[in-house]
């Protein structure tokens, strides 16, 4: 039986990242918020503006990569 590597990206250095706005966050949003997409909370999680481009290098440790992605709900003042 094949035993999966499996790693949050959380907690691997980006080999680069490079965004419009702002700087990549880790577990938050990018207003340095919590991460929520669709009323779901996400603890765990990458905040980037969405011109954006981060690069991991893994070595050939992983087979596959999943992603979830979504528009953080940042409350309107008004």
């Amino acid at each position: 039986m094949k035993v999966e590597n499996k790693t949050d990206l959380t907690r691997v250095r980006p080999e680069s990242s490079t965004q419009s706005w702002g700087t990549l966050m880790i577990n938050k949003n990018i207003d340095d918020g919590p991460i929520v997409v669709h009323g779901k909370s996400y603890a765990i999680g990458l905040g980037t503006h969405a011109a954006s481009s981060t690069t991991y290098k893994t070595n050939g440790l992983y087979s596959r990569f999943t992603a979830s992605v979504g528009k953080t709900e940042v409350p309107v003042d008004g």
